[in-house]
């Protein structure tokens, strides 16, 4: 053990778990959101078809009444099927992009990570195992039914894949970074207590992949891509142990951050209640 290291403050570590935690399942349902609204309902209006409303389940699954005119043609299919990723892999990335930016104010970044997270991991999955099982009710599997070429196949699955990857490392380096330079006060894990740190950042974020099931999108891909987010998950946290980006003290305020907590579980308390009340039932506003 290194004669330097110092235990974390438990405290200072709770609260940043219940911070991530609240706005990482926010994310969940916003991620949906922004799938069938700004995605399937803002492509379908482009179109020049009819957005209907929408309908969303607390465990992310969606879905958009969106009804194509007449005369649309292929590409009009292709737009409004793959809005629902193109718009959560863009707003994910900016996400992302804002909690690199703010990665010195943890309080900021922790939460814009959480949610992009939650996007940028709806999106390209989406795209990868879709494309790879090309069957319905999914969207991606429509656009290959459209265009039945290998090529299509071949190039959505590596889109997806790349960025789910990306995104997946990306996102636990800085995680990392700011676990150690916020909680840690700049005090690097090292031997054992690193590996501890790693395998539970890892097993946490990929147990995350196990609140949905990939079957009402795909049927037959059972737990495989379960599996294979929490293996990613797992190999990215493990990777950190020899990749070592050095940290750097993050100034900590234990009133803004529980501030931080209880406004992110205030709106996960929300968020809930108008999907049960609201969101779960349908929200339809045209016919």
């Amino acid at each position: 053990m290194n004669p330097t290291y110092r235990p974390y403050a438990p405290a200072r570590l709770l609260l940043a778990l219940l911070l991530v935690g609240s706005f990482a399942y926010l994310g969940m349902l916003i991620a949906a959101t922004v799938h069938e609204v700004v995605g399937h309902g803002l492509a379908t209006l482009l179109v020049g078809g009819q957005f209907l409303g929408f309908q969303l389940d607390l465990d992310g699954m969606g879905h958009a009444w969106t009804p194509l005119p007449q005369h649309a043609g292929r590409w009009h299919q292709v737009v409004v099927f793959l809005g629902g990723v193109t718009a959560t892999t863009a707003v994910g990335s900016l996400l992302l992009a804002t909690a690199y930016a703010a990665r010195k104010k943890p309080v900021v970044a922790l939460p814009a990570l959480a949610l992009a997270l939650n996007l940028l991991l709806e999106g390209s999955p989406y795209l990868f195992w879709n494309a790879l099982h090309p069957v319905l009710p999914g969207d991606v599997a429509v656009v290959v039914a459209i265009y039945p070429l290998p090529w299509v196949r071949t190039l959505l699955m590596a889109m997806g894949g790349g960025i789910m990857i990306a995104s997946i490392m990306c996102g636990a380096a800085l995680l990392l970074w700011m676990i150690e330079g916020w909680v840690g006060n700049g005090q690097p894990l090292t031997g054992r207590w690193r590996i501890i740190a790693l395998v539970l950042l890892g097993a946490l974020s990929g147990a995350a992949w196990f609140l949905f099931d990939w079957n009402q999108l795909a049927p037959g891909l059972d737990s495989w891509p379960n599996v294979v987010g929490l293996s990613l998950h797992l190999a990215a946290a493990l990777s950190l142990f020899w990749i070592r980006i050095a940290p750097e003290p993050l100034a900590f305020s234990r009133r803004a951050t529980a501030y931080a907590v209880a406004v992110g579980w205030a709106m996960v308390a929300t968020a809930v209640a108008v999907t049960v009340f609201w969101l779960r039932p349908g929200w339809v506003w045209g016919a």
